[in-house]
């Protein structure tokens, strides 16, 4: 999930840490159901916002959305990766003679 907040001055954001101070929303790591949401109007009722996002504001939203599951999605955990590849391979890839 990717947590949506409503920051005490109005403006909406990304909130990867989900510890921002402010009102909250969550939503799935699909990224078409951004424009869903924004069609809705799911943010305004959500995060009680007083006026409509403009255009510029759902531009930059879903880009940060995109931008988070990509992120969230890439090492869960921070988990170190680690690559096998057997001597011949890395032979034939490097050009390299044992």
């Amino acid at each position: 999930m990717i947590r949506f907040v409503r920051l005490p001055d109005g403006r909406v954001e990304v909130d990867l840490s989900g510890k921002k101070s402010g009102r909250g929303a969550n939503m799935a790591m699909i990224s078409d159901h951004i424009d869903l949401a924004f069609k809705k109007k799911a943010f305004e009722r959500a995060l009680k916002l007083e006026s409509p996002l403009s255009s510029e504001d759902q531009d930059r939203l879903r880009s940060e959305f995109n931008e988070a599951i990509e992120q969230k999605q890439f090492r869960k955990g921070r988990e170190r990766v680690t690559i096998k590849v057997s001597k011949q391979d890395f032979e034939k890839a490097t050009g390299a003679a044992a």
